[in-house]
């Protein structure tokens, strides 16, 4: 059991680091102009067998909390709002930590010069990443708080831009 704390701690450090990186899109983008809706994506390991208890519906729930009256309409459309979380637990110390990576991005076709291959390519408007760091009963509700502000920070620059 001694060994599993330095790997717990490697792991998140990792995760941390990970959460630390500059989002390349924080702020007004002009960019997310003239879009007026979203379609929300979830990307998230599946919830069985881990005591985190994060699952699909309630990280969508959290996403679609924090657009608001305010925000782009949930729908199908050019805008995805694509959220990634990478969940560690820890069993030692009974806590979750989870990054969670919103993403605004649009798809476009390109034609690669060197080749001209043409390709459908996601392009990023918006990006930013949090870490919600929780006792694994509370962990649904704080990464959802996390998902919600970050959501919220997405909808200020939106209407920023329109």
């Amino acid at each position: 059991m001694v060994a599993a704390r330095p790997l717990a701690f490697a792991a998140v450090a990792a995760l941390g680091l990970a959460v630390a990186a500059p989002a390349w899109a924080q702020g007004a983008s002009p960019g997310l102009a003239g879009f007026q809706s979203v379609d929300v994506r979830i990307e998230a390991p599946p919830a069985e067998g881990t005591p985190c208890r994060l699952d699909e519906q309630g990280l969508r729930n959290a996403v679609i909390k924090g657009l608001g009256p305010n925000g782009p309409q949930v729908g199908t459309s050019a805008l995805t709002l694509r959220l990634k979380v990478t969940t560690l637990f820890d069993a030692i110390a009974a806590k979750c930590y989870s990054a969670l990576q919103l993403t605004a991005l649009t798809q476009q076709q390109v034609i690669i010069q060197a080749n001209r291959v043409q390709m459908i390519v996601g392009i990023p408007l918006w990006d930013q990443t949090t870490l919600a760091v929780s006792p694994t009963a509370e962990h649904l509700d704080r990464a959802s708080a996390q998902i919600a502000q970050i959501t919220g920070r997405f909808v200020s620059d939106w209407r920023a831009a329109q």
